[in-house]
């Protein structure tokens, strides 16, 4: 897959996580059905492509590793650099578009 083919369904997913932010149901049906949820959103799914969805709280949160050699130069300097740093617990959690963490 290329990187344009991934640029896409990327656009979309600020507007999905609100809408699983404000509507319960669909947050019930990304949960339990991504692919359908994400078609129903708008949010087209290459064939052959699985999506998993997780839900972090106060006490678990998920760190996702990128597909080696998908980000740039810049972009894997961003994130090594921590462009943005997010409390683990209590606070807004992780965000699943910014970089480092404080531990």
């Amino acid at each position: 897959m290329s990187k344009n083919d991934q640029a896409a369904p990327a656009m979309n997913l600020n507007a999905v996580i609100s809408k699983a932010w404000t509507e319960p149901n669909f947050k019930k049906r990304l949960l339990a059905d991504p692919a359908a949820a994400l078609a129903a959103a708008g949010v087209v799914v290459p064939t052959g492509v699985t999506v998993k969805v997780f839900e972090n709280t106060d006490k678990l949160v998920h760190l996702v590793l990128p597909v080696e050699g998908t980000l740039s130069e810049a972009e894997l300097g961003a994130v090594a650099g921590g462009a943005q740093h997010a409390p683990i617990g209590g606070g807004g959690g992780l965000s699943p578009y910014h970089g480092s963490v404080d531990l």
